[in-house]
């Protein structure tokens, strides 16, 4: 549903080349221009992505470091003055916090031994809800779906007990053997 409202709302733009996450870490000074590396994850989608995900790895450095968050707030303007007219600001708001929610989620993936959000997630889940929320306040199709789709977003960062079976698997898994479909060798061993 807030899928298809957001289509509504903000029209599909171009697919080009997007690097996929593009985090502040990504982006080195080589004098002449900027390089960037890390193109792992690169693949066709609006640029707007890239570009909120660069805001909000700004926006997670600025948290972790206040003594920095004036530079990380004149790198933000800067960026966004530099890119007027070759990104859509509203896109790359949403997009920015699509960026916070998954750098506030990434220490809560499966398999990773931290149990509890840390204080740096629940910011980055407020900055989010405030970004999208201020964005959305001009949208009634998305304002009217705000108030559930931010209550299941924070419920995801509430303290609850660990549950093994989430975040270990319950059987190791092993290699036993080559896969059957691909005789020519071990790199298609299957896993129990």
């Amino acid at each position: 549903m807030a899928a298809c409202s957001t289509r509504q709302v903000f029209p599909r733009e171009p697919r080009q080349l997007v690097h996929g996450t593009l985090y502040a870490r990504h982006i080195l000074d080589l004098g002449d221009g900027p390089g960037v590396i890390d193109w792992q994850q690169f693949g066709q989608g609006p640029v707007e992505v890239d570009a909120g995900m660069f805001l909000a790895t700004i926006s997670r450095l600025a948290f972790r470091h206040p003594d920095v968050a004036d530079e990380a707030a004149r790198a933000e303007e800067t960026f966004m003055a530099r890119t007027r007219g070759l990104v859509d600001a509203r896109i790359v708001e949403w997009y920015r916090a699509a960026g916070l929610l998954h750098l506030a989620g990434s220490g809560l993936k499966t398999g990773l031994r931290r149990s509890v959000p840390t204080p740096e997630a629940h910011a980055l889940v407020a900055e989010a809800s405030r970004r999208a929320e201020l964005l959305m306040g001009s949208h009634p199709i998305l304002l009217a779906e705000a108030p559930t789709t931010f209550a299941r977003i924070r419920s995801i960062f509430t303290a609850r007990p660990r549950v093994p079976g989430l975040v270990q698997p319950a059987v190791p898994m092993a290699k036993v053997g080559p896969d059957p479909k691909n005789a020519g060798g071990n790199e298609g061993a299957r896993l129990r």
